[in-house]
């Protein structure tokens, strides 16, 4: 067992009183220092030394009994860091301490956050507490790394950091050694028969590897990590819903005669046309099979169709314009050849899309100008240009708020509720649900995130082009028109970015020029030519004079948006001057256009 170890000496940095007990335990008295360093000399005739035992006490000189010293109601302590050292033998030995490696540690109480391993880790800002344990004694055991002692007595020294202040120290101690197994003494009484036992069953085994989970310091600490990732997955895991599930059984189905389903006529079975390549034999008759002969090698048309997709995304229209029907009725590819090139190099590829993509890209076709050649192939159906086409509803919002600097990359989660006009969720005679506009982050994540509610949906997103996804869109028209500007004008939403951009450039410190280039290239992804240089710092000198003629104008287009706050030390007209700067950029055509 245990064998307590025989007090030679007690120093205290906070200049604390002490009096060994008769039961070897020491009482600390006198003045309660916000911190304090207890440095305790002892000896042990023992050897082979594999564990301590700390033992904090409770005593009725001690407030509240103890065991700690700062508070009646609250005798609380926080011990920072435990420290051992083999002293050298009086008369011979080593010449000089000798650190002892503390490798595990438990207590037969621990408050939360204030685990007693904490008392180990090297870090003076952590600890061991026992907060909700007040009023009664505790005791910890700390494992040593290897067997410590020396023939004809051992001296140690143990230092106990705590640093927590506010008088959280401990009011009794008492220290002694083990040697053997410490981890035998401290087993529920369970735990210890299937030890003993000469034989174990599989679930005493299971006892046994759970008692070592839940006691190992690493293993703790493994689980708390896991606990944590676990919270963050959730936090990010998106709504759901079931569409489907796969059947045990499968029922009998039967060709109905003339559609009357009294009339069962030929029994059929899961299976693909004829006309196609064969439904191998090894794959089962259900959905997984059905993908596996959809993705097969001999099927040519997936890849194609998907080729065709990613093509239309970079282009603006696919090398099938038809990308709904690659039937009989389709239209034909442009460079046909190109397609079926396409098509093996992703299958080869491992279906990887990044491939495809990257592929595409950095072809010279792709890299090509955008500027149209006279008449000829308006539609760039023979690919003599590079692409040049408006972006799709989300992408225009993405772009606003990237270049305002205000766009949320966050994953995941619930659909998000930007700004929009009021009053657009409401239906006469119906208990319709409110539109709570998003705050914070959420109100500038990107367009895939927006709630869509096909009774009403995004407004600004229906005004280019986005479907109401009632049906299936293969493909999105493009169009022009009015409204189109309009909205960039004054929707919320572009106002908000519009504003993002006039605060980034109205706080940059260099010349007007440089500032309108360096917004310019933010917008656009080019530098200005002169002109349009020259006209832009003409429209900000010529806003700024306005405004500063009427800075409540500027106040209430600066102040008037609180989603935006801006600095209250920057000059108001400045920004105000900035922010018609920036609706003038991102109202450009080639903003809203890719190419």
């Amino acid at each position: 067992g245990f064998e307590m170890l025989e007090g030679t000496g007690f120093e205290s940095t906070g200049g604390e009183e002490h009096e060994v007990l008769a039961d070897g335990s020491v009482l600390i008295g006198g003045q309660v220092p916000s911190t304090t360093t207890y440095r305790i000399e002892t000896r042990v005739a023992r050897t082979g030394i594999t564990a301590f035992r700390l033992e904090t006490l409770t005593h009725p000189d001690l407030p509240g009994t103890g065991p700690g010293r700062g508070d009646v109601e609250r005798p609380n302590f926080i011990l920072s860091e435990l420290g051992v050292e083999v002293l050298p033998q009086l008369g011979g030995g080593p010449a000089a301490a000798s650190t002892v490696e503390l490798t595990a540690a438990r207590a037969d109480h621990s408050q939360s956050g204030w685990e007693v391993e904490k008392a180990i880790d090297g870090k003076l800002d952590t600890g061991w507490a026992i907060g909700g344990g007040f009023f009664a004694d505790h005791s910890a055991v700390f494992e040593t790394a290897a067997p410590v002692g020396d023939e004809g007595g051992t001296r140690l020294v143990f230092t106990l950091d705590q640093n927590y202040g506010r008088g959280r120290t401990i009011g009794r101690i008492r220290l002694s050694a083990f040697s053997g197994d410490a981890a035998v003494l401290e087993l529920p009484a369970d735990v210890r028969r299937i030890v003993v036992a000469d034989e174990r069953s599989s679930a005493d085994l299971e006892r046994l590897r759970a008692y070592h989970r839940e006691r190992h310091p690493g293993a703790l600490r493994l689980a708390r990590e896991i606990e944590a990732i676990d919270r963050k997955i959730a936090a990010i895991e998106p709504p759901t819903t079931l569409v489907m599930v796969e059947d045990a059984s499968a029922r009998d189905t039967f060709v109905m005669r003339r559609g009357d389903y009294l009339r069962p006529g030929d029994e059929v079975t899961p299976g693909t046309p004829g006309l196609l390549h064969p439904f191998r034999d090894e794959w089962p008759r259900n959905r997984l099979g059905l993908a596996r002969w959809l993705v097969s090698p001999d099927n040519p048309l997936v890849a194609r169709v998907t080729v065709n997709r990613a093509w239309s995304q970079l282009f603006g229209q696919g090398l099938v314009t038809s990308e709904e029907d690659f039937g009989l009725r389709s239209e034909a590819p442009s460079h046909p050849g190109l397609l079926d090139w396409l098509a093996v190099e992703f299958v080869e590829s491992g279906w990887s899309t990044k491939h495809l993509l990257r592929l595409i890209v950095t072809s010279e076709t792709y890299r090509q100008s955008s500027r149209r050649r006279g008449d000829v192939d308006p539609s760039n159906r023979l690919l003599a240009r590079g692409p040049r086409f408006r972006m799709t509803a989300e992408m225009i919002r993405d772009h606003a708020l990237a270049a305002s600097g205000l766009l949320s990359l966050g994953l995941g989660g619930p659909p998000v509720y930007p700004p929009q006009p009021g009053g657009l969720w409401r239906q006469i005679g119906r208990n319709e649900p409110k539109y709570v506009t998003a705050t914070g982050a959420d109100r500038f994540r990107r367009g895939i995130y927006v709630i869509w509610r096909r009774a009403a949906p995004y407004p600004s997103f229906v005004l280019f082009d986005g479907p109401d996804r009632a049906s299936c869109h293969p493909t999105r028209s493009r169009t022009n028109t009015p409204m189109q500007a309009l909205a960039l004008l004054n929707d919320q939403g572009f106002v908000e970015a519009a504003l993002g951009l006039a605060r980034l450039g109205a706080s940059r410190d260099e010349a007007p020029s440089q500032a309108l280039a360096w917004a310019f290239r933010r917008v656009l992804a080019r530098k200005p030519n002169p002109s349009e240089l020259a006209f832009l710092e003409d429209a900000l000198s010529e806003e700024e004079r306005r405004f500063e003629a009427d800075p409540e104008s500027a106040r209430k287009i600066v102040d008037g948006s609180p989603a935006v706050p801006v600095d209250a030390g920057l000059d108001r007209a400045r920004v105000a001057a900035w922010f018609q700067v920036a609706t003038i950029l991102l109202n450009l055509d080639e903003a809203v256009s890719k190419g």
